[in-house]
């Protein structure tokens, strides 16, 4: 059996309040990879799995906007960064990991 790795209570929480967060801008990540796959094969978050991926599609992800998801995410207690060379959002809160990986269209 695997070792339960993840806060699978707080987790799902955790994602919906970062989902509205990038709805509020018009983005509208979903879940994917290992969440994802959670989600269809078991209908959960699995214990073992250590964070939460979303993926982004947008065309274009302005700075002013970066900023401001930044700002109402630290706000809230999240560890937030942005990595431009990845383009990719990493949002951290005690023992939650949740990555946002921003796809340009």
């Amino acid at each position: 059996m695997f070792k339960v790795r993840s806060d699978t209570t707080n987790l799902p929480f955790s994602v919906l309040y970062i989902t509205r967060a990038f709805n509020k801008y018009g983005l509208n990540p979903w879940i994917c990879y290992g969440a994802l796959l959670g989600m269809v094969r078991e209908g959960r978050l699995l214990p073992w799995n250590n964070d939460v991926e979303l993926g982004l599609f947008c065309n274009k992800l302005s700075f002013t906007i970066i900023k401001l998801l930044l700002s109402d995410l630290s706000s809230a207690g999240f560890l937030s960064t942005y990595y431009s060379t990845s383009r990719s959002f990493s949002f951290r809160h005690s023992t939650l990991s949740i990555q946002v990986n921003v796809i340009l269209t």
